[in-house]
């Protein structure tokens, strides 16, 4: 389900669905995207005297290795740093067996440092400023009962109620409200839809037509061209509102299944690298196979199908319901169908869609699950538990 393009005699590009999904560009030779076209290779020709350009990937390859690697280890940093912070904060509170003898001591430099740190996140202030953001956040409430779900939870509060004095208390409280339900959701739901914000912005820059231009250029990979970011940027682009719709909809599905087994910062590195894994087995395969079109493709497809077989590793025996299916199927036996049809589609070479991205998504989700996880995360959170 990737969008790409084809070029006709009519000078127009055609609709034709690909790795993720379609892509409907009906922008004539006198448009803007004709210039963008031009920036690249130009590829003219008669879809029916097409000859195919020559296209590269070891520029891709590199890079995705790269960005692999440097996924890994950063957000393997940053989950072993976390946990680290979270142990020294309940040392201090509860202390080992120094707490015998410096208890107090250890709460009062816990209440301490966790007031500065509040102070300093908020304000980049000290002390007063934050006194009146109390008081204002007593007053929004009133007396109705709060849960503070967690540090961050308060600091959003406490923000919103600093708001500057033209803004109605009305809305204020409604944004209060907003902030408790956002962190009263688990934290696997919080993360997946942070990631479905993300390609809703690239989806509503689509809509702006003074962006098309700029959007095509680095929210669409070409594979004709030398740029190897875009192999990450178009898996959060779609440009169709069912495109969109579809994609979030599976992804809000099935990644907090994932994420209930997989922290945080391991999925996003799992739910990352495996985008682009899939964006380069689509580009290769463009590279290798004649027959294959050289268009520019877009859509978060090939990350999504690394999340449906991980989480049908994970759990096998759930129940998925497929479009235009009634009843319920085991979720492995469904991946397996899908992923054979896909393959079965590849071969002959007779699809709309980019099953090779979807092939390559597969593959990605199933070696980490398998092998990945083991090799990669396991290694670089002892590495450095150790070193932090």
């Amino acid at each position: 389900m990737l969008k790409r393009f084809y070029y006709n005699s009519n000078n127009r590009y055609n609709n034709y669905d690909d790795r993720h999904h379609s892509y409907n560009s009906n922008y004539n030779a006198n448009s803007n995207y004709r210039n963008y076209q031009e920036e690249h290779d130009h590829f003219e020709h008669d879809y029916h005297h097409y000859q195919k350009p020559e296209i590269k990937y070891g520029k891709q390859v590199a890079f995705t290795l790269a960005f692999v690697g440097t996924s890994f280890a950063t957000c393997g940093y940053l989950f072993v740093k976390d946990k680290k912070d979270r142990q020294e904060k309940e040392r201090l509170l509860f202390g080992g067996w120094q707490s015998m003898f410096w208890g107090s001591e250890s709460h009062e430099k816990l209440n301490k440092r966790s007031a500065k740190q509040e102070s300093n996140e908020i304000f980049m202030l000290e002390g007063p400023k934050y006194n009146m953001a109390i008081t204002r956040l007593t007053r929004l409430l009133g007396s109705n009962q709060r849960i503070i779900y967690s540090e961050d939870h308060k600091l959003a509060l406490l923000r919103i109620s600093i708001l500057p004095d033209y803004i109605p208390d009305e809305l204020k409280k409604m944004l209060i409200m907003a902030a408790d339900n956002w962190y009263a959701l688990p934290k696997s739901k919080q993360t997946t839809y942070k990631i479905v914000a993300i390609n809703a912005a690239v989806f509503l820059m689509w809509k702006v037509k003074r962006l098309n231009r700029f959007m095509g250029k680095h929210f669409l990979h070409d594979p004709k061209s030398t740029k190897s970011y875009t192999l990450l940027t178009s898996a959060f682009s779609h440009n169709k509102i069912w495109h969109f719709g579809f994609n979030m909809f599976a992804l809000s599905s099935f990644a907090p299944i994932v994420l209930s087994v997989m922290p945080t910062e391991e999925f996003l590195a799992f739910y990352l690298s495996s985008a682009v894994a899939a964006s380069l087995i689509s580009h290769i395969a463009t590279a290798l196979i004649k027959s294959r079109l050289a268009l520019p493709s877009l859509g978060a497809s090939g990350a999504l199908y690394s999340v449906l077989v991980a989480t049908s590793i994970f759990y096998p025996e759930s129940k998925v319901s497929l479009m235009f299916i009634p009843y319920g199927l085991e979720i492995q036996k469904a991946v397996i169908g899908i992923v054979g049809f896909d393959l079965v589609m590849a071969i002959i070479n007779k699809s709309i869609f980019d099953h090779y991205a979807h092939l390559g998504g597969a593959a990605s989700g199933y070696l980490y699950v398998y092998y990945g996880h083991s090799i990669l995360w396991k290694n670089i959170t002892e590495y450095f538990d150790r070193t932090l």
